[in-house]
């Protein structure tokens, strides 16, 4: 799986000049990719935990999120819920990729 996420990624970035945002949920990464370090330090981190107060643990070597799915359809807004940890501003500026 390590492998296959290094492909996708290494071929997003050639394609875009940008990497792709990791969208997983801590159970899922660390069971599936076995603990695996190798993203954290060049890709965003998009952690799915629904129904909680907090994103609580990250998978392997996160020490932040930056999108935090918390709940898929049941919230105030139409759709899945979710948080980004930042500004606005900064909000624009990622999207924009600077």
């Amino acid at each position: 799986m390590v492998g296959w996420i290094k492909s996708f990624s290494g071929e997003v970035k050639r394609l875009t000049g940008r990497r792709p945002v990791i969208y997983t949920t801590t159970h899922w990464w660390n069971t599936c990719t076995g603990n695996s370090r190798a993203f954290a330090g060049n890709h965003h981190l998009w952690v799915a935990r629904y129904n909680a107060a907090s994103a609580g643990p990250l998978p392997s070597g996160w020490s932040s999120w930056t999108f935090w799915q918390y709940d898929n359809g049941d919230g105030t807004l139409p759709g899945d819920q979710n948080l980004f940890d930042g500004s606005l501003d900064r909000l624009k500026q990622f999207a924009r990729g600077t």
